[in-house]
């Protein structure tokens, strides 16, 4: 049994000395959205939507923008969520789409009103993933990220006639956390902008996970301090 619950070598990423261990616990989540900044091949200059201004979503828009990404919207139903991203993230547009159209939006902010270079949706929602490849220009990539609970009828007409691309992200290739660790300890990712809350393990359950549960709540990434 020992044997068996030893971690091999080649499954341990170290975590530089510059790296505290907020910004290590923030690792895995930030490797899911490199990933799939990496998926829709954002570069220096894009415009890039994100539906979604949870966790994921926030972490998201700031790997775009440490990829380059000029031009950042995100969306989200939450207006809470959506200024706390337009403080996390210097610059980006936000969208309610229950009071905006969200693609008229992206084309009327885009040189030439066609539309975002690649959209990203990190909500699991039909209506985003809908949204997205409305938002988007002519042979721009659609990322799919937020997991689906069912099947989602998606408007294949518009992904043809477009001739857009559609790729999936599943969370991250194991070797990717060397590279999100430096992009953390360098400055170019603040993960850390993501956490709304620090608290302890004796109250986890009222102050962490009902909190998290609250549709309207104002907290994104909650943090248990287990040194407190």
């Amino acid at each position: 049994m020992s044997e068996a619950a030893i971690v091999h070598e080649y499954n341990v990423a170290r975590v530089p000395d510059c790296l505290t261990d907020e910004e290590a616990a923030l690792v895995e989540p930030t490797a899911v959205a490199v990933y799939a900044c990496d998926r829709g091949g954002v570069s220096a200059g894009n415009s890039v939507l994100v539906t979604g201004a949870g966790p994921i979503g926030l972490l998201t828009l700031l790997a775009a923008r440490a990829a380059g990404a000029t031009t950042l919207f995100v969306s989200d139903i939450n207006d809470a969520r959506l200024r706390f991203a337009e403080e996390a993230v210097l610059g980006v547009i936000p969208i309610n789409p229950t009071r905006e159209n969200v693609g008229d939006v992206i084309r009327d902010q885009t040189e030439g009103k066609v539309g975002c270079d690649v959209a990203i949706e990190c909500v699991g929602n039909e209506h985003a993933l809908k949204a997205c490849v409305d938002a988007v220009r002519k042979q721009g990539v659609v990322v799919q990220t937020g997991l689906h609970p069912h099947e989602n009828p998606l408007d294949w007409f518009s992904v043809t006639f477009k001739d857009i691309e559609v790729r999936g992200s599943w969370a991250y290739p194991t070797w990717y956390w060397p590279r999100v660790m430096n992009l953390i300890a360098s400055g170019a990712l603040p993960a850390g902008r993501a956490v709304t809350n620090r608290i302890t393990l004796d109250t986890a359950v009222k102050d962490g996970f009902d909190a998290l549960l609250d549709p309207a709540g104002t907290n994104l990434k909650i943090l248990i301090d287990l040194a407190a």
